[in-house]
């Protein structure tokens, strides 16, 4: 070979490693609880810097240790829904590589796209030709492929030549070669993405996704049984994704945390029961509308259920709210607090505790709560739902289980100092 040939061919050689991406064969073990030591297996994995899980609109940096180039230890991060699916990308100081499931779907010509529930295992693949009107889950954009839309998905990756038009969601996160075209809605203020440019995006076919197990709970028979209460919560604000500590008592048999917003938005969440003080829980969307939204969390056991009443957001009844009514679109709201031997027809407003001998006649959308003693006239209407002590006198057509009505065997609201907020992310901060 001529001298100047073989550096040539050196040259190029050299070029490729450098620009080259990691590359993941796969991960063991493939399903487990948040936590979990899990080792992965691949190529170039010594100048790991990153390793992201996405699931749903949540984006999670995970704890790593490089054990090899080939070799990676890491800690799947905290996700609490069980069988949520995780797509996992690793970013290495070359480039990134994506964990491309088996179940990928691989777009070669028009198609409208379709909505991927937070445990399916939708991913799109848009090849050359390739034209997704909506795409609600992670996407790998090749040269020639385009995304119209965005919805909810929480990262895409855009090759040199791919187009991604517009990303709805605000705490996306957008990775993307030199070259490829990003459309001008994405670079509105209001959207508030995080855009990163990477040397090299490729793809590790049948990899993944990892399958979350619901955490072991520990052994907490002896714990006694009695309503949950919260006393305190950690931090004060997060985002999407993060999680809070609830310290209290009686969260030894949780089922169920919600957290329910301004909007009148209410949000079922994962957690892991730590002991019967201490709750963990993870932090819901946020609604696209804010950035920023007070939440009231609420913590449902088969011993009863607790509410955050927050102290300078609750309103007792009293001389000027006879004709109160709450603005949904303020970001705030106060607890309306109804004692004994007050009647009350709220035209607006979220939120009713009913104390024993207050009654209520909803006719507004809102989150209610019954104690035994209170009463709620049988004219309710208006989309309410409804935690009721089993005593309380409710209507009929909120006992019968009309997806409205939920029999609790104790209420018990919290007083706390301030509510909880979420903010806008995004979750992962290089």
């Amino acid at each position: 070979m001529r001298p100047f040939l073989a550096v040539a061919v050196l040259t190029l050689l050299l070029a490729t490693r450098v620009c080259a991406a990691p590359e993941l064969f796969g991960i063991d073990p493939e399903t487990a609880p948040a936590g979990t030591k899990l080792t992965f297996k691949g190529k170039g994995l010594a100048k790991t810097r990153h390793v992201l899980f996405a699931v749903g609109r949540t984006v999670k940096p995970a704890q790593f240790r490089i054990v090899s180039d080939s070799e990676l230890e890491v800690i799947a991060p905290d996700y609490f829904r069980p069988q949520a699916q995780a797509t996992v990308a690793i970013f290495g100081s070359d480039g990134v590589t994506v964990a491309m499931p088996a179940t990928a779907q691989v777009v070669k010509s028009p198609v409208v796209g379709r909505n991927a529930q937070e445990a399916g295992t939708s991913f799109f693949h848009v090849l050359d030709g390739g034209i997704v009107s909506l795409a609600n889950s992670v996407a790998v954009i090749e040269a020639g492929g385009i995304v119209q839309r965005s919805q909810a998905a929480a990262m895409h990756f855009v090759k040199r030549g791919g187009v991604l038009e517009e990303f709805d969601e605000r705490t996306g996160v957008v990775f993307h070669e030199r070259g490829a075209m990003l459309g001008p809605a994405l670079f509105r203020p209001e959207v508030g993405l995080t855009f990163y440019n990477v040397p090299t995006i490729s793809v590790s076919p049948g990899v993944g996704p990892f399958l979350y197990q619901p955490a072991p709970r520990p052994e907490l028979e002896d714990a006694p049984h009695q309503p949950p209460e919260i006393r305190s919560f950690s931090p004060r604000s997060a985002a999407a994704g993060d999680a809070i500590m609830l310290e209290g008592r009686g969260f030894a048999r949780t089922v169920e945390v919600t957290f329910y917003g301004p909007t009148g938005q209410t949000q079922n969440v994962g957690f892991q029961v730590v002991s019967d003080t201490k709750l963990k829980v993870e932090v819901p969307e946020l609604n696209r509308s804010l950035r920023a939204s007070t939440q009231l969390i609420i913590v449902n056991t088969i011993d009863g259920l607790t509410f955050t009443a927050p102290r300078e957001f609750v309103a007792r009844w009293g001389k000027g709210l006879e004709n109160y009514h709450a603005s949904s679109s303020s970001g705030n709201y106060p607890l309306l607090w109804i004692d004994s031997g007050v009647t009350f027809a709220p035209r607006g407003g979220h939120v009713l505790y009913i104390a024993p001998g207050g009654t209520v006649s909803p006719t507004a959308p809102g989150v209610y709560f019954v104690k035994k003693g209170g009463r709620m006239a049988a004219n309710a209407s208006g989309g309410v739902q409804v935690y009721y002590e089993t005593d309380a006198e409710v209507p009929d057509t909120i006992r019968r289980g009309n997806g409205r009505g939920h029999e609790v065997n104790a209420i018990v609201p919290s007083v706390i100092g301030a509510p909880f907020v979420v903010v806008a992310g995004p979750v992962f901060r290089r």
